[in-house]
């Protein structure tokens, strides 16, 4: 009842200071004095009732280079000691000249808008003074009704009492709209005035520190209506409305009438420019905000996260290595693409998860589409045989076992006849067929070792499967190994990761830091957690067989200053071409090829233009790095060679599992018993018996 009663007397107060006229015709008005007292349940300091301001977020690369803004409103706070006085005087002389006086409302100013009000009949007028206008915009809503005004009058002599005249005044300074898309001074200096450096070829928004009487005079002058006085469309409205401007800084004693004289002679200096879009105009900076609005550390909710991002004013500092990302696009750009086709880089850190580089030929800011990132992808041809050759060593398989890679080849219950794109075919090791690339080689290994177990591993080297884009179907099948279901180059580069990383898998991360507007810690996170996928031995043999595929295999050329493994990828009839390729320090992938169009040929081998992309790429971004050196290959590596047929591996000697169903005969040999090769002993077993190397690890039942 008591605090009532100090509002119902702040009331009058407010009253008295208008005069008796505005008494008569609020008294008119007014249903009653309970309309006032409502405003007694904004209780507490009324500084902490002014609703937070709308603030952009930035997106930063690793070092601090500013990549992204990400905000739906162009707003950037600022204290008032960074506001020139010519820009405080504009303002004051124009919204609020006894501001510095007045007990956050003027007497006078309030009588004529009642007086006005009271001629017509409803509100029309307000009278508002600086206080006013911040409580109306940060307290209560710019609604025109009487309850609202009475409010408003109450709490800016609340709010008043509570701040110094310098605090309000920045936070208005911060709240106000400039129209064109610009909130606060800040926005609005920058929006409407661009200058141009010395030996700089494109302007920048002018500072704060660099406003001028005229321009001040005009951003003072579009403040009562930012778009009926916009400079750009209203030029003579603008003019007109900053000379009014100058003449109160006269009449008020900021400036003389030389000064006025002189700034009503300059040109308004606005040059057009379309209102800013804080929609991503980048790859990076989509992908981090993509990333973070459905990461809870952000918020509970979908709209919190959303919120914080688009309007809480947060520091986000990415993965980006700026040197690796200009590494990563130069290689594209030089490359030779053909017309209609995309170049993709992905570059990531396998011992963090952080990704460090992802380049695209075509300009996201025009496509609004990533290559790098966006599932499904594109089919990735044989680098999928990466995934197939790591679930057939868990299982037991070998390099040495020996496969029929005769081609064409058609599998158990499989109508389609296939063929090797690579040369190569026969009777060989796993190695060469893995060094090869031979198709049906890797077809009779899935079908032995069985596809879901490969289906399996890719979901545990981070390709989730089913896609999106095939739910419900059956993907466990041979042609699997083939790279038949699609695969974005991140999630390639992290099975690299994975194989250089001996067998440990973190999950690809885009983001190591967010702040919020005060300079909290969100979180912080330099890598994403640890996941050991597949045993290390597994990885180091593997790595040591994928070697093979630089130095003697469809990789051939692709050497370069570091020791790497890789994988070549070329799908049907060179529609889509791949390389994946790894150190221990860095992971990366290369897709080629026209992600709108799944049968137009011209990609080429994926030593082609995806490898040599890889190469290029590599030896920039390692050319000051120390050369690490793989693990030793191991003991998965010696384990001794069986042959392997559709039905599984069986030892030297043993005839074939009978099949349920007849293959048909198809051209090339195709022998009766699976015979051991006939191959330099270096890589592949003896002729005439099982190998002899020194196992370590027991050679599975067939």
């Amino acid at each position: 009842m008591a605090k009532s009663s100090r509002l119902l007397r702040n009331f009058i107060v407010t009253v008295v200071l208008g005069g008796f006229g505005v008494g008569i015709c609020l008294a008119a008005m007014v249903p009653g004095a309970a309309i006032v007292v409502t405003a007694n349940h904004y209780t507490g300091n009324l500084k902490g009732k002014l609703s937070k301001l709308s603030e952009p977020t930035k997106i930063y690369a690793a070092d601090g280079t500013q990549i992204g803004t990400l905000a739906s409103q162009d707003r950037e706070n600022v204290k008032l000691s960074e506001v020139p006085k010519v820009m405080i005087d504009a303002v004051v002389a124009t919204e609020d000249r006894t501001f510095f006086s007045n007990p956050g409302l003027d007497g006078s100013a309030l009588f004529r808008a009642a007086m006005d009000n009271f001629t017509s009949g409803k509100i029309e007028q307000g009278g508002s003074t600086i206080t006013q206008q911040l409580v109306k915009n940060r307290i209560l809503t710019p609604k025109r009704n009487l309850n609202r005004k009475l409010k408003e009058i109450v709490l800016s002599a609340r709010l008043d009492n509570e701040l110094s005249k310098k605090q309000i005044l920045e936070e208005y300074l911060n709240t106000i709209y400039f129209g064109q898309g610009s909130y606060g001074i800040k926005a609005a200096t920058r929006r409407f005035f661009l200058k141009v450096d010395p030996g700089a070829i494109f302007p920048r928004g002018q500072n704060l520190d660099e406003l001028n009487l005229p321009q001040a005079a005009l951003l003072a002058g579009v403040i009562s209506n930012p778009e009926g006085d916009n400079p750009w469309q209203f030029p003579q409205h603008a003019l007109a409305r900053r000379a009014v401007v100058l003449k109160r800084m006269r009449e008020q004693g900021y400036i003389s009438p030389a000064l006025e004289k002189f700034a009503n002679l300059a040109p308004l200096g606005v040059t057009f420019k379309p209102p800013a879009e804080y929609k991503p105009d980048n790859a990076w900076a989509a992908e981090v905000y993509e990333r973070l609005k459905s990461d809870k550390r952000l918020g509970t909710t979908a709209q919190e996260r959303q919120n914080q991002l688009l309007r809480g004013g947060l520091k986000i500092y990415s993965t980006l290595d700026l040197g690796l990302q200009a590494d990563a696009q130069r290689a594209v750009d030089t490359a030779q693409k053909r017309n209609g086709f995309e170049l993709s880089v992905v570059g990531l850190d396998p011992k963090t998860g952080q990704v460090k580089a992802m380049a695209n030929s075509f300009p996201f800011a025009v496509t609004q589409y990533n290559l790098a990132t966006h599932i499904p992808g594109m089919q990735p041809g044989s680098t999928y045989k990466t995934i197939t050759l790591a679930a057939a060593l868990e299982a037991g398989f070998s390099p040495n076992d020996t496969v029929d890679g005769t081609s064409p080849c058609r599998l158990p219950h499989h109508p389609e006849v296939l063929s090797n794109a690579e040369p190569g075919g026969g009777i060989m090791p796993v190695r060469t067929a893995t060094e090869e690339s031979v198709n049906c080689a890797f077809l009779r290994i899935a079908t032995a070792l069985g596809p879901d177990k490969i289906v399996a591993m890719a979901n545990r080297m981070g390709i989730h499967i089913p896609r999106a884009n095939n739910p419900g179907q059956d993907v466990a099948v041979p042609t699997i190994t083939l790279g038949a279901i699609e695969a974005t180059p991140l999630e390639m580069a992290g099975v690299g990761g994975i194989l250089a990383n001996d067998g440990v898998r973190h999950a690809p991360i885009f983001v190591t830091k967010v702040l919020d507007s005060e300079g909290n810690v969100v979180f912080e996170q330099n890598e994403s957690p640890a996941e050991q996928v597949i045993d290390p031995a597994i990885a180091s043999c593997e790595t040591d067989v994928l070697r093979g595929v630089i130095t003697n295999g469809t990789g051939s050329g692709l050497s370069f200053s570091h020791v790497a493994a890789g994988k070549t990828g070329t799908t049907d009839n060179k529609v889509r071409a791949w390389f994946v390729g790894y150190t221990p320090q860095l992971a990366s992938a290369v897709a080629y090829g026209n992600p709108d169009d799944n049968k137009t040929p011209g990609a080429g081998f994926g030593a082609q233009v995806p490898g040599h992309t890889w190469r290029t790429f590599m030896q920039s971004a390692l050319a000051d790095q120390p050369q690490i050196a793989f693990p030793a290959a191991g003991p998965v590596c010696d384990r001794p060679g069986r042959f392997i047929d559709p039905t599984g591996r069986k030892p030297y000697g043993q005839a074939p599992t009978p099949r349920p169903t007849p293959i048909p005969t198809l051209p090339g040999p195709t022998p009766t018993l699976n015979p051991p090769p006939t191959i330099p002993p270096k890589t592949v077993p003896p002729t005439s018996a099982p190998p002899v190397t020194k196992p370590t690890t027991p050679a599975p039942p067939p």
